[in-house]
């Protein structure tokens, strides 16, 4: 019986993110780029959490970001949103290709305050390597993946319940391993961060504190982006918060409906975006005057 060669067998998005993982590894390689595998295949068995990851992350080296775009470009993936697109943090940029799915890559990690070059370098200092879909791949050594795993989480609480799982494999882990995770953050800038991520007191937050709570717990729009702009640092920073506040991003809004948006699809979001804020400020309003 002959085979059709336009047939498609569904691949199990498990795999996916295994083989895009080795694919961008590859193509970095080739472009003499260096990356860091985070989360997912890439953790140590000690380190796993329930999540499973439904894309590849990796971490590049913040200099050579703009190139590592150009190859993947090169090779069939097609960017879907950019930096100041994905989070209050601006770290990752989403890429996608038709056979692998998606790749976060992130130039930056929230919660670490060191400058981005200078946390990639303590990182890949101690970098180890595993096979993914057998392919030898950088990774944060253990400290480092458990310290990203539980920031991480601290990050999605309010939409996903990761973190109490995260913390609950932390707390067991040897006395030795939690003493070296925090001396880890301390090193990277993330004490308040890590802090805030086990629950624990926090002696001296710092301005990014309430953005963090807000993921922790849950909030509004408006309490959001009043955080936003509190941790935002200088004028520009401020502004880029501002523009972000009153602008539908393209890119989140082709993911979330699953095709490129038209010009009533962007109205429509732009209207719901602002409805949301009013609603949240009209919340406010009334628990200040009691109302």
């Amino acid at each position: 019986m002959p085979i059709d060669e336009r047939a498609s067998v569904p691949v199990p998005t498990m795999a996916r993110v295994h083989l895009a993982h080795a694919v961008v590894q590859s193509i970095a390689e080739s472009a003499g780029l260096d990356l860091l595998h985070l989360k997912g295949p890439a953790l140590d068995p000690s380190v796993r959490t329930p999540q499973l990851s439904t894309d590849a992350d990796v971490l590049a080296r913040p200099g050579q970001v703009t190139v590592l775009g150009r190859a993947l470009h090169a090779h069939g993936w097609s960017q879907r949103t950019g930096f100041e697109e994905g989070s209050a943090w601006a770290h990752a940029a989403n890429w996608h290709h038709p056979q692998f799915g998606y790749v976060d890559v992130h130039r930056s990690w929230p919660g670490f305050r060191l400058p981005p070059a200078d946390a990639f370098d303590v990182l890949f200092s101690s970098a180890g390597v595993r096979q993914i879909a057998h392919h030898p791949c950088p990774v944060p050594d253990i400290d480092a993946q458990w310290l990203v795993v539980l920031l991480h989480a601290a990050r999605s609480a309010a939409s996903r319940p990761d973190l109490s799982s995260a913390r609950a494999a932390f707390n067991a882990a040897p006395a030795a391993r939690q003493d070296a995770v925090r001396k880890l953050a301390d090193r990277l800038g993330g004490t308040v961060p890590l802090q805030l991520a086990l629950g624990e007191a926090v002696a001296d937050p710092d301005a990014e504190a309430a953005l963090w709570r807000v993921h922790l717990c849950g909030g509004d729009r408006w309490e959001e982006w009043r955080a936003r702009w509190a941790a935002a640092r200088g004028p520009a920073a401020k502004l880029k918060v501002l523009r972000a506040a009153a602008r539908v991003s393209r890119g989140p809004l082709a993911i979330e409906l699953g095709h490129e948006p038209g010009t009533w699809d962007v109205v429509r979001a732009q209207g719901a975006r602002f409805g949301t804020l009013v609603r949240g400020l009209r919340r406010r309003l009334a628990r200040a005057t009691g109302r």
